[in-house]
């Protein structure tokens, strides 16, 4: 059964954060909502004109949103990371619903480096800190489901301690 309660928004190009967003939404019985773009990232172009678009803060064209967050007590976004930075798709949404977000949470996926500077980046579009926040490298997506179902005991339990997850993940890997 569904939790009316929290609302799991995604973005995803390669689908690891797709997994992610699942993942939560199971934990959690979450709503799931994908971001979808109007424009097409495939092929070398797309994907370097993505990263330089998202380090200079652009947003682009995304479709209307099928839930409004205002009606969640709690909305999850998930995301990958361009160019250490949050994806233009993303960033849009956000831009869009930025006063409908009571609690926030961040869930994001990445090949290498930018974590700390996309969560600043995330607080500052979200409008308020997270209540949570669960990073998946590229080589943890083995532990993506233990990880996910962790984060989602904090969310729905509304932990205190969930700040100590930060801290966990921004280590460098070994």
């Amino acid at each position: 059964m569904a939790n009316e309660r929290i609302l799991v928004v995604y973005y995803s190009r390669t689908g690891n954060t797709r997994c992610l967003a699942h993942a939560i939404a199971e934990a959690t019985g979450g709503v799931v909502e994908e971001i979808i773009e109007k424009r097409d990232r495939r092929g070398i172009v797309n994907y370097l004109r993505a990263g330089v678009e998202s380090c200079l803060a652009l947003t682009t064209a995304i479709e209307p949103s099928k839930h409004e967050p205002r009606a969640f007590d709690l909305v999850v976004i998930a995301t990958p990371i361009w160019n250490r930075s949050v994806p233009t798709p993303v960033r849009a949404y956000l831009r869009r619903h930025r006063g409908a977000l009571a609690t926030v949470a961040f869930g994001v996926t990445c090949g290498g480096i930018g974590i700390e500077r996309v969560l600043r980046q995330l607080e500052t579009l979200a409008g308020h800190a997270p209540r949570a926040v669960v990073t998946i490298r590229q080589g943890q997506l083995g532990e993506l489901g233990a990880r996910a179902a962790t984060f989602a005991r904090k969310i729905v339990g509304n932990d205190p301690r969930s700040i100590d997850m930060i801290a966990e993940n921004l280590a460098p890997p070994r």
